[in-house]
């Protein structure tokens, strides 16, 4: 059986003041900032909107790529790989595993 974390949400607006400004320590955005690796985000939105945001919105974001990689800890954290990907913050990588529940590590921004 397959573990997937799973999350509720309750529908309804966001009333901060300044939307350049979300709030970070009030839920959801507090619950949302504690985690580095976000790995699936569902919107529900108008359809009006939907043509808007794929037509406008994600053509501004490259598509990610994504690479598999069979090895230990010990080898990410040692020459040139380290020093050409880690180092420069151009890298997130999460281990195969439950966060919480198993040993696993997490790499963001660098």
């Amino acid at each position: 059986m397959k573990f997937h974390a799973s999350g509720y949400v309750i529908h309804g607006s966001m009333g901060h003041l300044d939307p350049k400004q979300a709030p970070t320590k009030r839920k959801p955005y507090s619950a949302i900032l504690k985690h580095t690796f976000i790995q699936r985000a569902k919107l529900m939105i108008p359809e009006e909107l939907f043509s808007i945001i794929s037509e406008v919105v994600l053509p501004q974001f490259p598509a990610p790529a994504y690479s598999r990689v069979i090895l230990p800890l010990r080898a990410l954290l040692e020459g040139d790989f380290f020093n050409t990907y880690i180092k420069l913050g151009n890298i997130l990588m999460l281990s195969e595993g439950r966060i919480g529940a198993e040993n696993v590590y997490c790499v963001s921004d660098g």
